[in-house]
């Protein structure tokens, strides 16, 4: 039987990998990449759980890895915590991961997806060197897919900024991560050692070159900046990740974690239920696996970003403050993929369900209260 012709527009992690996939099982899928060079620009801080180098059906290149990170410590305000496991995350190098997962691949370089038409039950993509025919069309295009646009698939996806500076940093331990919350869980720093007197210090926020400057100026006096690093970070996701013969994968279905903005996990997860369903010829069935599979921790994390959003500072020290009472529970029984496993451990301590009830009185009183003062601007809006 002949294999449908795929294209992927977008040769990141996601799209790299889905065209190993599909090239393992006798498909020559052709990646469309519009930089000149693989990996470049960076636009993410590299973290990634040490599980995706041993659970995927073909592992990450272990020569991209630069540090392994043993503990992380986090801050709001006066309150600390640290959790830790051996090895439980990788440092990778962006580009050298990027570049070995597209060897052997048929990637076309400087070439920029512009959009596409139907043409009978094919598709022809329009680019700037050209247009190509394809059966399958796969958007790997990011946050801002062109692709997700040009196919009309509805979204609730909010971009936040990301700007992260790599520069020397002295730290006291090269393996562990260091996180400050500015207002949990929406805006953080974060300090990143590489092992070599390197740090990847960044930070998400509205403002990010004003915030970075002063999480930076706090610590290093006259940083010496080596590399730039900026890119946006999807919050948010698709519900619909197809739509006929047009898929989304990775950053541009939302595939990242609303409370962390990492994405480089569940990408290529995805990109294996999309290689699955291509290879069993059900595409629609890519909806329903990888929602299966972190579909629930999706939605979960966005909850969680919601309410924090509404809570007071007040609340929100209370809350991590009770995190930090149990650190070593989340070191011994969380997940790094999963932060609804930390909450599970919360809830595992019968006091927590009082402040909890605590919390959401608060809120419920704030919400309360403006509405009643919403509602009487507009009775005072119709008597002036």
């Amino acid at each position: 039987m002949k294999r449908k012709q795929i294209v992927i527009v977008g040769a990141g992690p996601s799209g790299a990998y889905l065209g190993r996939l599909l090239k393992a099982s006798g498909y020559s899928p052709i990646l469309l990449e519009e930089h000149e060079v693989i990996g470049q620009p960076v636009q993410c801080s590299g973290v990634v759980t040490s599980e995706l180098f041993t659970d995927l059906k073909f592992p990450p290149p272990p020569d991209s890895i630069v540090n392994v990170i043993n503990h992380a410590t986090a801050r709001y305000r006066d309150l600390f915590m640290e959790v830790g496991r051996r090895s439980v995350v990788f440092v990778i190098d962006r580009h050298k991961f990027d570049s070995i997962l597209a060897e052997g691949l048929d990637v076309r370089t400087n070439t920029r997806f512009t959009g596409f038409r139907k043409y009978g039950q094919k598709i022809i993509v329009e680019t700037n060197a050209g247009d190509l025919e394809t059966d399958i069309l796969v958007g790997a295009d990011g946050p801002n897919s062109l692709v997700r646009k040009s196919a009309g698939i509805r979204e609730t996806i909010e971009i936040i900024p990301g700007l992260e500076w790599i520069m020397p940093y002295p730290v006291d331990d090269p393996h562990t991560i260091h996180v400050e919350y500015f207002r949990p869980f929406h805006s953080f720093g974060w300090i990143i050692p590489e092992g070599n007197g390197n740090a990847r210090v960044g930070v998400l926020a509205e403002k990010p070159r004003e915030v970075l400057e002063a999480f930076v100026n706090g610590r290093v006096p006259k940083p010496e900046i080596r590399q730039w690093i900026a890119g946006p970070i999807p919050i948010g996701f698709s519900e619909q990740t197809v739509r006929e013969n047009v898929a989304l994968v990775g950053d541009a279905a939302g595939h990242t974690k609303p409370i962390t903005g990492g994405g480089i996990s569940y990408g290529m997860i995805s990109a294996e239920y999309l290689a699955e369903s291509i290879i069993q010829d059900n595409l629609p069935a890519y909806d329903r696996l990888w929602k299966k599979r972190f579909g629930r921790e999706l939605r979960f994390g966005l909850y969680i970003r919601k309410v924090m959003g509404l809570l007071d500072d007040r609340t929100h020290y209370e809350i991590f403050q009770q995190l930090a009472s149990v650190a070593d529970h989340v070191s011994r029984y969380s997940d790094f993929d999963s932060h609804h496993s930390v909450w599970r451990v919360l809830f595992s301590d019968p006091r927590f369900y009082f402040r909890l009830a605590k919390w959401y009185g608060r809120l419920l009183q704030k919400r309360f209260q403006f509405r009643w003062g919403l509602a009487h601007l507009k009775k005072v809006g119709k008597v002036l």
